[in-house]
This record gives structure tokens, sequence and C-alpha cells, in this order.
């Protein structure tokens, strides 16, 4: 599992170092900015994630990468979309 592959201290949560290691190796390369925004939503006052919170977090990278990656016909890196479409991916819908 790659959680406690990444857990090195054992502690049931990830530090945002051992997060972006973890991220990484899950193929998510994400730049400083994002890793922060990231570590805002789902990270404790102490910038430590857990297990659940993890999870939810990969989950809905995942999902964004997928439908990034489907709207990116020309894979060029950016796509153009209406204000429902941008909507409805950041909602996860």
């Amino acid at each position: 599992m790659l959680f406690l592959s990444f857990d090195t201290d054992r502690s049931g949560k990830m530090s945002s170092y051992e997060l972006r290691i973890a991220l990484k190796a899950a193929g998510m390369q994400l730049n400083n900015k994002l890793l922060q925004l990231v570590g805002l939503r789902f990270a404790d006052d102490n910038y430590d994630i857990d297990f659940d919170d993890y999870l939810t977090c990969i989950v809905r990278l995942e999902n964004m990468f997928r439908a990034f990656q489907a709207m990116d016909k020309f894979k060029r890196g950016r796509v153009k979309m209406n204000i429902m479409q941008f909507l409805m991916l950041s909602m996860n819908v």
C-alpha cells in the first residue's frame, strides 16, 4: 500500500514532505503552489495527512487528472471549458 510505504515514521499520518514523495510515486507531479493547496485542503493543523484524507486526496486528484486528460484532446496541456464544465470538474461530478 502506497500510504504505508511513505509513512516513514509509522505515525499513521504523512508529513507534507512524505506526501510530496508519495504523489510523485503515484505519477502526480504537482508544483509547490498546488502542493500548498492540497495541504490546506487535506492536512491538519500540523500539516499532516491521515489515511482517510490521503485517500480522499488521491481519488480527487486522480479524477481531476483523468478528466483533464480526456478534455485535452490534442495533448497540449491546456483545455477550454465553460463555467458548467469547470464547476462539474471542481465538484468531482
